[in-house]
């Protein structure tokens, strides 16, 4: 299991399933993430494992979740979240915009 700094925690299975789950709209940061990636994160204490339970925590439910991930936002010059998964400097934008909406702060 991953632990967020927010004291969340999410399974590596879980970001399995939700990684199938959101690469299935072919978003490029997802479906790109090999098998290897996967092993790599779960080792490297899963930076990406940290982003799901932070998003997860702040929308408080799946559903919403990858809603979000999957919808445009303007704060992040209209890209979805999702796309944004890849690479470590966007899922810090992401975790950043994350922290924003727990915090009230929206522009």
């Amino acid at each position: 299991m991953a632990a967020s700094g927010r004291g969340t925690i999410i399974s590596m299975d879980d970001v399995r399933t939700l990684m199938e789950v959101l690469g299935g709209d072919g978003a490029p940061g997802v479906s790109d993430l090999s098998e290897a990636t996967m092993f790599e994160l779960e080792r490297d204490g899963a930076p990406l494992a940290t982003i799901l339970a932070h998003a997860r925590s702040v929308f408080g439910s799946d559903p919403e979740m990858v809603s979000w991930l999957r919808t445009p936002q303007p704060v992040l010059d209209g890209r979805r979240p999702v796309d944004l998964l890849g690479d470590s400097d966007s899922r810090q934008a992401v975790d950043d915009v994350l922290t924003r909406i727990e915090h009230g702060v929206f522009a």
